[in-house]
């Protein structure tokens, strides 16, 4: 009769029941890993597909809107500039990227034409037409009268022309400079040798105006200087702009041009709250207001180092105390445009 080990069949079998359930968790852990995966995949592609989406209705917004300024840019517009209709279109308008027009017709604002169809500028139609020559070509055309020059500088200034801006600037100033350089001497007049930029001679440079608004001061001097005797002269202050800054006296040759205010000036300022004098004493506001339309009398006694002040041929009561011993030259200082100081002899 045979017999059989029970004990060692049993052991087997509980090894193998032991690799089975061993074998089943990995296949479960590996089983959980693969539908974690498969899930994050999953809501990753959900998250492209929609992302996707979203930039496709963009972009189909976005062409909506660019095919409305196209058309927008392709068609025709009219401006009444001061009374005088202009037609042209806005890709013409819109040359320059940080000019007016380019403002005007971003889509940042809500402008519509009139009645007529026009949009109103109340500017000045006749340099209007040089600056929209200039956008149409490319090409800069001028008047020939220094004086139309700076008009025409005004207004493009308006419309924040920048490269015509620049171009005129420098066609004045280089064209100031050469045609009356030979002026500076015999008759009292600014002098284009001491001249800070963004200043411009005219009127045979009797007269002084500044051409923008500027950070600090700007200089002119006279191109005579005076270290003994009486002397006498007359500055004219007319413009439309803000008289506000603006000062007449005189000042040493070597006196900085632009910047702060500085030493070597003697003069007395008017703004819109102090008129002030500055003198060897310092500054102060024992000033008198001027104003557009007012001559102001300056007197240099190069014996008592005064300068003296009158207003419309009546004296004001103010001087300057003058530092000794020094030659001292007419002498303005301007901030804003607009501004025209005219010196004359007394």
């Amino acid at each position: 009769e045979a017999t059989f080990d029970l004990s060692g069949i049993r052991e087997e079998v509980q090894k193998v029941n032991e690799l089975l359930f061993k074998i089943e968790k990995m296949l479960q852990e590996k089983y959980r890993v693969t539908e974690n995966e498969l899930t994050k995949q999953y809501q990753r592609l959900s998250e492209d597909q929609h992302r996707l989406k979203t930039e496709v209705i963009n972009f189909e917004n976005e062409k909506r809107k660019m095919d409305k300024v196209k058309q927008t840019l392709e068609s025709k517009i009219k401006l009444n500039i001061g009374g005088k209709v202009f037609m042209t279109s806005i890709t013409t308008l819109t040359k320059e990227n940080d000019s007016f027009f380019a403002a005007m017709f971003s889509g940042r604002y809500d402008m519509k034409p009139d009645e007529d169809g026009e949009y109103f500028i109340d500017r000045n139609p006749k340099y209007f037409e040089y600056i929209l020559d200039y956008l149409r070509t490319g090409m800069i055309f001028l008047p020939e009268d220094p004086d139309e020059k700076q008009k025409l500088l005004l207004e493009t200034e308006f419309y924040q022309i920048t490269t015509l801006i620049n171009a005129i600037t420098q066609n004045i100033g280089d064209s100031s400079r050469k045609s009356n350089k030979s002026k500076n001497t015999g008759t009292i007049a600014w002098s284009s040798d001491h001249c800070a930029k963004h200043l411009i001679l005219t009127k045979n440079n009797r007269v002084v105006s500044a051409t923008t608004n500027v950070t600090g001061y700007r200089v002119v001097l006279g191109n005579v200087g005076y270290n003994s005797g009486k002397h006498r002269w007359r500055v004219s202050v007319s413009g439309n702009g803000s008289i506000h800054w603006t000062c007449i006296g005189v000042a040493t040759e070597d006196v900085k041009l632009e910047g702060n205010f500085n030493d070597g000036i003697y003069s007395c300022s008017c703004s819109s709250q102090r008129y002030d004098i500055s003198d060897v004493s310092g500054r102060d506001n024992r000033g008198f207001r001027y104003d557009y339309g007012d001559v102001i009398t300056c007197e240099l006694d190069c014996e008592l180092w005064l300068l003296k002040y009158f207003k419309n041929g009546t004296d004001t009561g103010v001087s300057c105390k003058l530092k000794p011993d020094m030659k001292y030259h007419p002498c303005a200082v301007l901030r804003y445009p607009g501004n025209e100081l005219k010196l004359s002899e007394e």
